[in-house]
């Protein structure tokens, strides 16, 4: 397997956990990018390599030969791509350098919703180099691609991806980490705040922290509201955010937390939570907030609509509704 995911370098991370949750069934051998060489195992059967080098060229090249080296060595027949621009590009180097010896399968990996959305062709030169990459030269040549839910899936076959090379595979809840959460009690450590908003999630321009902000201080403005905002998370946009709450002057009902190894509490303790995201995949924060019995109030994107059905307690708006989220905000 390719993955950009230097997350996988630390056991303790979700993105090792779910690993682990595959390797239950297959043996999984994980190359990852990075500016030293080393190698670590996160169970007993997922295996990670890092491939060394200074420049990100210089790992992209890395990703191919250590991954056919591994996969001559140990006997591998899927070669899994985490994603279908340079991961896949480099899943496919891997297949044609061993292809006279042996037949190895590629699958490609699609999380976020590229093909459905305008997001990823309007948001700069390099987002639209990395989708002309996937869609003209990564999935034609794809023997399998794998998404996580229903809404890529419609993209895909929209796209003219016949469904038989189509697999849904739902990322996998941590069962039994949500059965033994015990919710953290933010009533209590903000006694005088009517709601208590949670977002989780990466801080950058697709996540659509920056808008979530703009309305948290129309709220707090405009209806007199005395909520509070907890961020979980960090990312590029994490000062720009900060400046922006500032600015905004509701600095003081915005926290941010940073990275938190387990949101799950904070989720759990929450009034709702909020998922602003202008392009989304899949997004499992929603699930989990749902499994954890909160609220969520999110745009049109990933399982909304599909995996997670709108209801009293799931609000679905338009993306780039900020009228919608607002009201969604105050009447949850």
């Amino acid at each position: 397997m390719f993955s950009l995911d230097r997350s996988l370098l630390d056991s303790r991370s979700r993105a090792a956990f779910r690993m682990r949750l595959y390797g239950e069934t297959d043996e999984l051998f994980i190359v990852v990018p990075d500016s030293t060489r080393r190698s670590l195992d996160l169970g007993p059967r997922v295996h990670v390599t890092t491939t060394g080098g200074r420049t990100k060229l210089c790992q992209l090249y890395g990703l191919v030969a250590v991954g056919a080296k591994l996969a001559a060595e140990m006997d591998v027949s899927i070669v899994t791509a985490q994603d279908p621009f340079f991961t896949g590009w480099a899943g496919m180097r891997v297949r044609r350098r061993l292809r006279p010896r042996r037949a190895l399968t590629l699958e490609v990996q699609v999380h976020g919703d590229f093909f459905g959305s305008r997001y990823y062709l309007a948001s700069g030169l390099m987002n639209a180099v990395r989708y002309a990459t996937a869609r003209y030269c990564v999935l034609p040549r794809a023997d399998r691609i794998r998404v996580a839910g229903q809404r890529v899936r419609q993209s895909l076959l929209r796209l003219g991806i016949p469904d038989e090379r189509l697999a849904v595979r739902p990322v996998p809840l941590d069962q039994e980490k949500l059965r033994t959460t015990v919710a953290r009690n933010l009533r209590q450590e903000y006694p005088d705040d009517e709601k208590i908003f949670v977002y989780v999630g990466r801080l950058e321009p697709v996540k659509g922290a920056d808008w979530l902000i703009d309305i948290f201080s129309e709220l707090i403005r405009t209806h007199k509201k005395r909520y509070r905002l907890i961020v979980v998370g960090d990312g590029s946009c994490r000062r720009q955010l900060e400046r922006r709450a500032a600015r905004k002057k509701c600095a003081d009902a915005v926290i941010f937390l940073g990275q938190a190894a387990d949101p799950f509490p904070y989720i759990k303790g929450a009034t709702a939570v909020v998922f602003p995201s202008l392009s989304e995949g899949y997004g499992l924060v929603p699930l989990e907030a749902r499994a954890l019995c909160t609220p969520v109030i999110m745009t049109d994107v990933g399982v909304a609509n599909y995996e997670l059905e709108p209801g009293p307690e799931v609000r679905i708006v338009p993306v780039g509704d900020r009228a919608g989220f607002k009201q969604a905000m105050l009447r949850i």
